[in-house]
């Protein structure tokens, strides 16, 4: 078989990268101390066998959301990658045939996830030694889960065939699963609640459930609503649902298989593609004399500032998330009415509003560098007069350009949002209403710290990321993730105190809140430090490293060797 020599290759790659190992390991610490917290924090509050519905429930979103979102970034550049560098049409002079590439690629990328997947999946059978929970349903929602999973590194592989950037391919991943995972499901289940409610017309529970068809979520959800025992559901909408995404995955891969080697050659510019080029280039950055306009303006301010706002598309990149997410609100606000305004919503709302700013500052930031890395045209620019300082104060100006405007917006809405909260404008107690307020207060101090600590971690990971096509996730893992992981941690280490030695140590929601505000700002001054004086002291040895014997050396890998070295004796 022709697709064994490739899947051979690419598993003898994935072997000697630490990512492969530490991804496995990772992936189950960070369930894990989910699990630990909700266990040692709500057992001495409620039964074993609520407590196992409980951490059931949690497992499983948390396991399918990584799994869904995490298979697409894993395969949405495995391809547009060797196109890239060129080395796609050298497996295509061989006796290949597009359906091997596909696979063979489709393989090697799936052993990481699959690890991860299998390292977490026993973290699922902890609720069926509680009780509450069976293992037949375990077992319908790990299959859902891996499904997810197969449907999730399809549609990356999809993309990836189809298009030549990583960012290109990526961002289409993420859309496609968002859209079919939550997107369709709720504009059909609007639709179906307005017609009910305002018409008059007799809809069954069952078609409510049916409007999931659409996403690869939708077994998850039969599992877990078995489980909170809302009924008898048909296990027939759970197969259903399941073969409908497997076979879409199948599709996908034929599809990716025919696209593959048609596409992976530079064809002849004909006239209808040259003129569409044209309009394309004219729609970006404006007709000529608006270029030279507009590169004058802009260079005489900072030839940096220049190359990242010629393209005007880059300003409208920060607006999309909040403009979706502006739709989903009107469209929640007009089919629910006074329904939509509890707690829930509120939450998503406003987390989704600031994580979008988060993200999109992480991209404006470390987006550049990552792509004349990967182009090889730093290492030019660096040979000039230009300084280092000068280009990251361009970086910084392009950056505050690109956001300024979106940045608030988000504040606004959010602090409008609090404000008919205070009001009570929203379906909750006025204890409640306290709590939201406090966490929001907490969460702007947090926004102003991950806001200037976002910039320098950004780059950072850009110069430093062995995978530069992960560097800005990286970033945001580091400035968003990392302190939930470490609060999660002390509030289950003070839960295992009241659990085992009768302490009374746990903190109310006020503590929570202040302990989670110390975390996230003293984690946020590491980051800051660190990333800035690497930044600053290392960046032309940082441009220049692939040209070099050394390779980047970040603070997890020194303190591996000294691990190493003290366990061998040698300190």
């Amino acid at each position: 078989m022709t697709i064994l020599p490739i899947v051979e290759r690419e598993l003898r790659v994935l072997a000697r990268r630490p990512g492969t190992y530490w991804g496995r390991l990772s992936s189950a610490a960070v369930v894990m101390a989910v699990t630990a917290f909700m266990f040692f924090g709500i057992s001495h509050h409620t039964s074993p066998q609520q407590l196992g519905m409980i951490l059931f429930q949690a497992t499983t979103w948390l396991i399918f959301l990584q799994c869904y979102f995490g298979g697409a970034h894993l395969t949405a550049d495995c391809i547009s990658s060797e196109r890239r560098d060129g080395t796609l049409g050298l497996l295509f002079l061989t006796d290949l045939r597009g359906r091997d590439v596909v696979f063979g690629k489709l393989a090697s990328s799936s052993l990481s996830a699959l690890y991860g997947l299998v390292a977490v999946l026993p973290v699922m059978m902890i609720p069926v030694l509680l009780g509450g929970v069976s293992w037949a349903q375990v077992a319908r929602v790990g299959l859902a889960v891996m499904n997810g999973m197969f449907f999730s590194l399809c549609v990356g592989m999809f993309f990836s065939s189809w298009m030549r950037q990583a960012r290109h391919s990526t961002g289409l991943s993420v859309l496609i699963l968002m859209l079919l995972g939550v997107g369709l499901p709720l504009l059909t289940m609007g639709i179906m609640a307005w017609l009910r409610e305002r018409r008059g017309v007799d809809i069954r529970r069952e078609w409510f459930i049916m409007a999931w068809l659409p996403s690869p979520g939708l077994p998850c959800v039969l599992g877990v609503a078995q489980v909170r025992g809302f009924g008898a559901i048909p296990l027939k909408l759970y197969w259903m649902a399941l073969a409908l995404h497997h076979v879409l995955g199948w599709v996908l891969l034929a599809a990716a298989s025919y696209i593959v080697p048609r596409r992976w050659q530079d064809k002849a510019e004909t006239a209808r593609g040259e003129r569409r080029r044209s309009l394309w280039r004219r729609w970006m950055e404006g007709g000529p004399e608006a270029r030279v306009a507009r590169r004058r303006q802009l260079m005489e301010i900072n030839p940096f500032l220049w190359l990242n706002l010629r393209e005007r598309a880059w300003l409208l990149g920060p607006w999309l998330p909040l403009l979706s997410i502006g739709v989903f609100w009107a469209v929640g606000l007009y089919l629910g009415g006074r329904n939509w305004l509890n707690e829930g919503v509120l939450v998503l709302t406003t987390a989704g509003l600031l994580a979008s700013l988060k993200f999109s500052l992480a991209s404006a930031c470390g987006q550049r560098f990552v792509d004349e890395l990967q182009a090889g045209t730093l290492e030019l620019i660096l040979s000039t007069p230009f300084t280092v300082k000068k280009m990251l104060h361009g970086q910084w100006l392009s950056a505050w350009r690109k956001l300024v405007w979106p940045a608030l917006l988000a504040i606004v809405a959010s602090a409008v949002l609090m404000f008919s909260l205070l009001k009570g404008g929203w379906n909750m107690p006025m204890e409640i209403r306290g709590r939201f307020v406090g966490a929001y207060c907490a969460g702007m101090l947090v926004l102003v710290a991950d806001l200037l600590t976002i910039p320098w971690v950004a780059v950072s990971r850009a110069m430093t990321s062995k995978q530069p096509r992960s560097a800005i996730m990286q970033a945001n893992m580091a400035v968003m993730m990392a302190p939930w992981m470490f609060f999660g941690a002390v509030m289950a280490m003070l839960g295992m105190l009241e659990f085992f030695f009768r302490l009374k140590v746990q903190p109310g929601f006020a503590g929570a809140v202040f302990i989670w505000l110390g975390i996230s700002l003293g984690w946020d001054a590491v980051l800051w430090w660190s990333a800035r004086q690497q930044v600053l002291k290392d960046f032309r040895t940082l441009a220049m490293r692939r040209y070099s014997q050394e390779e980047a050396n970040p603070m997890w890998a020194r303190f591996g060797k000294f691990f190493g070295r003290l366990m061998k004796g040698r300190i």
